[in-house]
Formats: structure tokens, sequence, C-alpha cells
């Protein structure tokens, strides 16, 4: 995996978390997501060879988002790219620095 280039985070990204709400009349619970973070991060589409290397992660990975370490985010968060909506799948953290992290994205589809 390629070592981090501040250069290259020039994308504004916002990192979300699930927070349930109260429970309906139906005893279910609507999920809301609030803002966990905002960073500069390198967004990518996959395609060809990385496509493949990644889907040994996760089946559906169609984004990488490449940070700076950001401690407690996990794979139930999600992250908004503009008006784009990116489902964590997996977090890798190479070689366990925490200096960098590779968030592996499938796109939701509104």
């Amino acid at each position: 995996m390629p070592m981090l280039n501040p250069g290259d985070l020039r994308h504004r990204v916002t990192i979300q978390q699930g927070v349930e709400g109260d429970p309906t009349s139906s005893g279910q619970r609507d999920l809301t997501w609030q803002k966990f973070s905002e960073v500069w991060a390198e967004v990518k589409t996959l395609s060809g060879r990385e496509l493949e290397k990644a889907r040994t992660l996760s089946a559906s990975v169609t984004h990488t988002i490449h940070i700076r370490y950001l401690p407690g985010v996990i794979e139930t968060y999600r992250v908004l790219w503009g008006t784009r909506i990116l489902a964590i799948n997996a977090i890798v953290d190479p070689e366990n620095r925490r200096f960098e992290q590779f968030l592996y994205c499938t796109e939701e589809i509104p």
C-alpha cells in the first residue's frame, strides 16, 4: 500500500455515525446520521486490478478512501463525499502504525 502523501488529500469528506432514535409506535428505532468527523481524504473509484485486490476484504467494494489515522472510526459508520454516500466495509491501518487508514467502501444508491 502506498504511503500517505498529504498533497493527495484533496477531497473533503464527512464521516458519520448512525444514532438510534426513540422507539416509534411500532417499537422500531429510526436511525439518523450525525457527524463524527470531517477530514481531508484521497477518494478513489476502484477499477480493474485494484478492485480485485480490494474484494478480498469485501465483495462489494467500489471506492477506497485514504485518510490520516482517525481513532474511533468503525465499519458501521459511513462517509459523505459531496452528495454521495459510501458505506464503510473495512478499515485497514497499514502495519498498525496509527499514521494512516484506508477505508474500503461501497457506494449506496438512495
